[in-house]
């Protein structure tokens, strides 16, 4: 054991020392040569600088020879001679620790085996060992172990020396050597290092002049593979690929006293391909402690080619020089590419790239500063990107050993698509085609903000006082907040952010504990519906309440994995119209695989703002993950029906960057009749540019189908029916560039404005051309056929075409339709530039309507150009004019044009002024263009100006018109022409006034005023107050399909005419006239909105029949039943179309007339007809009692009575009696309805021509014999019925004896006249002739005397009714008993009625 003597610890303890010594030396005191051999086993050394340094200092004195001060220098010099001046001396090491300490490392040595022989030669040392070092300041590496072999010799001296070394498995934290094989030599003063040539190819040589401290280490390299030599520990897949790296060239290190530091290095690697797709780098440099000058700094590959030149003062810390970055991929693909100039400066520098591109993001005048002050530095930036401008400044202060960091930036309008293709490039696993199509749909986006960031390193706080993300494009989103926060917590406040139709205000918290747990809370308001949210997270566990019935909570386990549920009840959902309720059941999970997977328990979903006519509700229930969303189970149910079925939607990401997207849908009623199919899918695949490989750029590829049978309309919008609906099947396939599509329309039934558009079609997208063909529609008679159309993309044309049939104003218009396209625009094909240059033309050809036939086609042309919008319509041009996109308009008509006029304004600052000059109306030319056929102008205009003022939306019309000279009938309606009148037509603001005017005809005279009210440019109503003047009614001469009427009419009227109806209320007054009624045209839809057809109409209107007012049913030229009407309350007419109902109500006499049954016409002695129809029947009651005169088989006169008590009229069934009383079979024999089993000629003749001369007398002819002699005596009522055509030909054929010659009473037999006159209001007198043939026989055989004139017999009977308050009293006498003074042919009779 060896102690120190200083303070006594342990040095060296070692358990075996063997000494080999000459005993006759020691005898005779030759200490010298004493001592042959010292083996020195299993010991432990351990040296701990501090503690021994005068041991340390005695052994290096020992050593060499040389006297020192201190404790080795008090032993007698002839004991140093015997212990160490011997001529040779060998010590022998075997299993021995050596430790040595100091304050920055520790040392140890584990000589397994070693020898040193001290000779006079010198030291030859022989060693193998194994050392370990540590140095506590090195974290990483820290130390290393290695194997050390050592064989060499130093001098007795110590100043001269070599030795060859080698170091086997050298180990450190970092990296592993498997052998180092170095030669060293020392000669005066100068250590020499050199590597061994045969281990790897480089060469390493250090020169080291100790005494002058003169240091020089040179290297050569040839293909050397450093990471083969070098074995680094946990190596990564990056970093394994980097070990074919090599490395040739040569680098040298100089230090001296007198020039300290110099170096110069000339390098070339070959990175390998594996590593970031490989590179060549070449570096060389040179400088000294204080430059660093970089000649060149090349890197040069595939992905790679930068240069860099420049220096760097290494003292100030300031660059200079040339960056060139021509291209530079990095791992995410994106490129990066710039020209960097570098201008230092006393304190710093200066950064300038004119464009700077990332990601093909091109930023420029990109500047970045730093300069030196005392204790702080300062920095600023500034970039400008594609849409605005980006800037940061701060300073960085350093003293007292603290550090304070100040950063304030700012984004003026800032392309968010720049700043996610700037991100992206750093992203190791960013998608090209993701990012693609996220910058498309960002681009609209800017960013606006600033920010203020303060910092010691070890928290920090920032504020940012607004931020804006604000989109071009129009309602397009606008987002803005405030936030703040620091390390404990963040506040986001006052946030708006509007989207088209939905706004988003509120605020946002949350607030980090120092346990690590996170508490949030939110305050949201959409579209005026709050959301309120609450969670916490804490100890790997989130959970979240809030309104609507939120409940949601999530765990974390042990390996990262999230599970967790989320359920809400009622929770409202804006969805553009619709506002829907959610209710949710979900579960969730998330496993450290990135795989997550979100379960739908059962999902509702709701409209609760009646949005959805039909309010139909969802419901189901499936799962959503990363492959997609599939609903396993849904339904749609409404008041319609209910669909149910499956839908989903898968999503798939392949390795080369594609993605796909899948669709499908099922939906089928339960009875099948209703069903919606779709499937479809969408893959995005990745094209790269033929002319630049790194150019990628997605394009999608489409296919889909659906089919839809029997759709409801009405489940999605409103005003549909259940017969609104729709059937179609339609396909897709393609590309955005090459796309492919096909429909077909089956069916498409809409109500539009109360009547089905019913539509059908095929469509048919080709090789860019759109096109339409099979196509019709039609909307309440109004038909589209043959329409076709094309649409060519790149010639950026469209034609459309169809044929055009309807009704305008009551009668037919046909027409060929014709729209032609053409954009000039000469960029990009997109809406916004097709609408750029435009020409739009339209013709109506072989139009037909009216009077109105134009030999040549109705041309309208639209050209417009940036700026201005000509306008070009009719012959000739006849109306021209321009817009200008600054508002300003001018417009004239003239020429053939049915209307002239002048017009000039615009609109300025929002407000219109447009004056209208020089109006000349032609009335005779314009109305036929109205379609309002029901009114004719056969001459007169309407002349003066007006202006137009106020919102262009919703002007004012103010000035006056005069109508000159209107001269106006109504063909179809009235027989005479009204007129000429003149008056003014005055515009007030939003109303267009027209005084009360009378204008005169030839018989009659009408009073009207009109006011029109005007709302957004168009009449919102007219109202119309008409009335006829005393005793001047008009003559009424028209037929519609109602009604046949011809007579006199008055009226008082109160009409309003709307954009949705007309109002039609008042009373009609009709005398001296007859009318027919055609019943089937009240019970017909399209006859009911014959004169409505364009609008609702509610009609009520009380029509009084006056005097000589004739019925005829069921119709005009050939009346079954025709009798004078006389009704003592007026008939009630009420139409609603909206209901879709109809009323006509009241009650008539029938007077006068006849009624025909069985090929006889019966004459009408009395009846009634009372009326109480609807829109679902019409068959008025009626009540007669008619009779007819004919002659039995004996030649006797027999009167025939039809009697109907109550009965429909369309199927009445009489009741037959006669005077004197016949059988049934006798009567009809009497009618000709019956086989007499006479068969005789002349009796088939007889019946033939009967019949026929009852149809005779009922023609035009008897009808305007019977009203011109009605109007001559002054009746009310005069009707003939006779047998002279019957009389005539049976006369004829049947004379047996040719010299009897027919008389004035054969031809007149059987004749009945028949005339009445209302006396006042109560009493009507009348009078019933009959005139049959007289044969002078019947005298003889009676004995009574007759009226006869000739051989004509005259047989008549008058009556008088009077209208008492309790009943009807009528006398009757029929003159023919002259013997009793005609009492016994009086008759007196009384009637009442009653309703019930």
């Amino acid at each position: 054991m060896i102690t120190d003597a200083t303070n006594g610890s342990v040095i060296a303890d070692v358990s075996s020392v063997s000494i080999s010594c000459s005993i006759p030396a020691l005898l005779t005191k030759n200490y010298g040569a004493a001592i042959r051999d010292i083996t020195i086993e299993n010991g432990t050394i351990k040296v701990d600088y501090v503690r021994n340094q005068n041991t340390l200092r005695l052994l290096k004195d020992l050593i060499s020879k040389r006297p020192k001060t201190g404790i080795a220098s008090e032993m007698p010099a002839d004991k140093k001679k015997a212990v160490f001046g011997a001529k040779s001396f060998t010590v022998r090491i075997r299993n021995i620790d050596i430790g040595y300490s100091d304050l920055r490392q520790d040392i140890s040595v584990h000589i397994s085996r070693g020898s040193a022989v001290l000779g006079d030669d010198g030291i030859n040392l022989d060693l193998q060992s194994r050392i370990k070092y540590d140095r506590p300041s090195l974290a990483r590496p820290g130390g290393f172990m290695a194997g050390l072999n050592l064989k060499g010799s130093l001098s007795r001296d110590l100043e001269s020396g070599s030795a060859s070394l080698v170091v086997h498995s050298l180990k450190s934290g970092l990296f592993s050597v498997s052998r180092i094989g170095l030669v060293t030599s020392y000669r005066s003063g100068t250590l020499f290092v050199s590597s061994v040539q045969d281990l790897q190819p480089v060469d390493v040589s250090l020169i080291w002049k100790i005494p002058e401290k003169d240091l020089s280490l040179q290297l050569e390299c040839e293909r050397l593979l450093p990471l083969r030599w070098v074995q680094v520990r946990d190596e990564n897949a990056r970093l394994a690929n980097l070990k074919n790296m090599a490395l040739s060239g040569s680098a040298s290190i100089h230090v001296s006293q007198a020039g300290g530091l110099e170096y110069d290095v000339d390098m070339t690697s070959d990175i390998p391909e594996a590593f970031y797709s490989g590179a060549r780098v070449e570096c060389a440099l040179s400088g000294n402690a204080s430059i660093l000058n970089v000649k060149r700094i090349a890197i040069s590959g595939k992905n790679y080619d930068i240069d860099l030149t420049g220096s760097y003062d290494v003292n100030g810390r300031i660059p200079e020089g040339f960056l060139s970055v021509r291209k530079m991929l990095l791992p995410s693909g994106a490129a990066i590419s710039g020209d960097f100039y570098i201008d230092g400066s006393a304190r710093g520098f200066t950064c300038i790239s004119p464009t700077l591109t990332i990601n093909r993001t091109s930023y420029s005048s990109v500047t970045f500063s730093a300069a030196q002050k005392k204790g702080a530095t300062d920095f600023d930036f500034s970039a400008i990107d594609s849409t605005g401008k980006v800037t940061a400044n701060g300073t960085l202060t350093s003293g007292d050993g603290e550090r304070f960091l100040q950063v304030y930036a700012a984004c003026d309008s800032v392309s968010v698509a720049d700043i996610v293709g700037v991100a992206s490039s750093f992203a190791p696993k960013s998608n090209p085609a993701t990012i693609k199509r996220i910058q498309a749909r960002l681009a609209p986006y800017a960013l606006t903000t600033e920010v203020y960031v303060t910092s010691d390193l070890s928290s920090f706080s920032f504020n940012c006082p607004r931020l804006v993300l604000a989109s071009s494009k129009r309602n397009g989103l606008i987002f803005l907040f405030s936030a703040k926060g620091n390390e404990n917590g963040i506040d986001i406040t006052d946030m708006n952010c509007t989207y088209g139709i939905y706004t988003l205000t509120g605020n946002i918290s949350a607030g980090y504990e120092q346990s690590g747990g996170i508490i949030f809370n939110t305050d949201l308001v959409v579209n005026d519906i709050p959301y309120s949210m609450n969670g916490m997270y804490s100890n790997r566990a989130l959970s979240l309440y809030g309104d609507y019935n939120i409940a949601g909570s999530a765990v974390v386990d042990d390996f990262g994995g999230i599970t967790g549920s989320l359920s809400t009840a009622g929770f409202p959902i804006p969805a553009g119209p619709l506002l829907l309720s959610c209710a949710l059941n979900t579960r969730f999970s998330y496993d450290t695989n990135n795989e997550w997977k979100l379960i739908i328990d059962k999902g509702t979903l709701e409209d609760i703002n009646k949005a959805l006519p039909l309010s139909t509700v969802a419901q189901f229930n499936g799962s959503l993950d990363r492959a997609g969303l599939y609903l396993e189970n849904i339904s749609l149910s409404d008041a319609y029906s209910t669909v149910s079925g499956y839908a989903g939607i898968g999503i798939l990401d392949s390795d080369s960057g594609e993605r796909q997207y899948t669709a499908e849908m099922s939906l089928t009623s339960l009875d099948k009749a209703e069903s919606f199919l779709f499937s479809g899918r969408l893959r995005d695949m990745l094209l790269v540019s033929p002319s630049d490989n790194e150019d990628i750029t997605p394009e999608s590829f489409f296919e889909a189908s659906v089919e839809a049978k029997a759709f409801p309309l009405m489940r999605f919008a409103s005003g549909q029916q259940k017969d609104n609906l729709a059937s179609f099947t339609a396909s897709l396939s393609g590309t955005p560039t090459n796309l492919m599509a096909s429909a077909d329309v089956s069916s498409v039934i809409y109500r539009l404005s109360g009547f089905n558009l019913d539509t059908h079609g095929k469509f048919l997208l080709e090789d860019g051309s759109l096109s339409l063909y099979d196509a019709a529609a039609s909307w309440n008679g109004q038909v589209f056929t043959e329409i076709t159309g094309t649409s060519t993309f790149e010639k950026k044309t469209a034609v459309l075409k169809a044929n055009y049939s309807g009704i305008l104003g009551k009668s037919e218009i046909k027409t060929g339709i014709s729209v032609d396209f053409t954009s000039s625009a000469e960029e990009r094909l997109s809406m916004a530039n097709l609408a750029e240059r435009f020409t739009v033309h339209a013709s109506l050809s072989e139009l037909h309507w009216k009077t109105v036939n134009p030999v040549e086609p109705i041309e309208c042309t639209f050209v417009h150009e940036p700026g201005i919008t000509a306008i070009y319509e009719g012959k000739n041009d006849a109306i021209t004019g321009y817009i200008l996109d600054d508002g300003s308009i001018s417009i004239q008509a003239g020429g053939e044009s049915p209307v002239w006029f002048q017009a000039t304004g615009g609109v300025v600052n929002s407000v219109l002024a447009v004056n209208v000059n020089d109006v000349h109306v032609f009335m005779s030319k314009l109305w036929p263009l109205t379609g309002l056929g029901i009114v004719e102008f056969d001459g007169g205009s309407v002349d003066g100006s007006f202006v137009i003022s106020g919102m262009p939306n919703d002007p004012d019309f103010n000035g006056i018109l005069r109508a000159n000279n209107i001269q106006v009938r109504a063909p179809g309606v009235l027989q005479d022409s009204y007129g000429p009148i003149s008056f003014d037509i005055l515009a007030e603001g939003k109303t267009v006034n027209v005084p009360w005017i009378t204008i005169e005809g030839k018989e009659g005279a009408v009073s009207a005023t009109a006011v029109a009210d005007f709302d957004r440019w168009l009449p919102t109503g007219i109202r119309i107050d008409t009335h006829t003047i005393d005793d001047k009614p008009l003559r009424v001469d028209t037929e519609n399909p109602y009604f046949k009427a011809k007579g006199y009419a008055s009226f008082v009227l109160d009409m309003a005419f709307t954009r949705n109806e007309n109002i039609i209320n008042g009373d009609i007054y009709y005398e001296e006239g007859s009318f027919a009624i055609v019943f089937s045209g009240f019970l017909n839809q399209e006859a009911r909105n014959y004169s409505l057809r364009y609008r609702d109409s509610l009609v009520n209107l009380k029509l009084h029949v006056g005097n000589k007012v004739e019925f005829r049913w069921p119709n005009d030229n050939f009346p079954i039943l025709r009798g004078l009407v006389q009704a003592d309350t007026p008939l009630e007419l009420k139409i609603d179309t909206v209901r879709d109902t109809f009323q006509f109500k009241g009650e008539a006499t029938l007077r006068g007339g006849e009624i025909y049954y069985i090929k006889r016409s019966f004459y009408l002695r009395n009846g009634s007809i009372t009326f109480n129809e609807n829109q679902d029947i019409f068959n008025p009651i009626i009540s007669v009692r008619a009779e007819i005169r004919e002659r039995d088989e004996d030649g006797q006169p027999v009167r025939i009575i039809m009697t109907v008590d109550k009965q429909p009229l369309s199927s009445f069934v009489p009741v037959l009696t006669a005077d004197p009383i016949k059988t049934d079979a006798e009567l009809m024999v009497l009618l000709g309805q019956a086989a007499s089993g006479d068969t005789r000629s002349d009796t088939l003749l007889q019946t033939t021509v009967a019949s026929a001369s009852d149809i005779f007398t009922r023609i035009g002819v008897f009808r305007d014999a019977e009203n011109k002699i009605r109007d001559l005596m002054h009746l009310d009522i005069f009707s003939i019925r006779t047998l002279i055509l019957q009389n005539a030909i049976l006369g004829s054929s049947m004379q047996n004896s040719k010299d009897k010659k027919m008389t004035f009473g054969n031809y007149f037999d059987n004749t009945t006249v028949y005339m009445g006159k209302y006396l006042g209001s109560a009493i009507y007198a009348d009078a019933l002739l009959h005139f049959s043939y007289y044969d002078p026989k019947t005298e003889q055989k009676t004995g009574l005397p007759r009226a006869v004139y000739g051989n004509l017999l005259f047989q008549p009977e008058f009556g008088l009714e009077v209208a008492t308050p309790f009943f009807l009293l009528r006398w009757g006498i029929t003159p023919e008993s002259l013997d009793t003074l005609f009492v016994t042919d009086n008759k007196i009779t009384l009637s009442w009625k009653f309703s019930y």
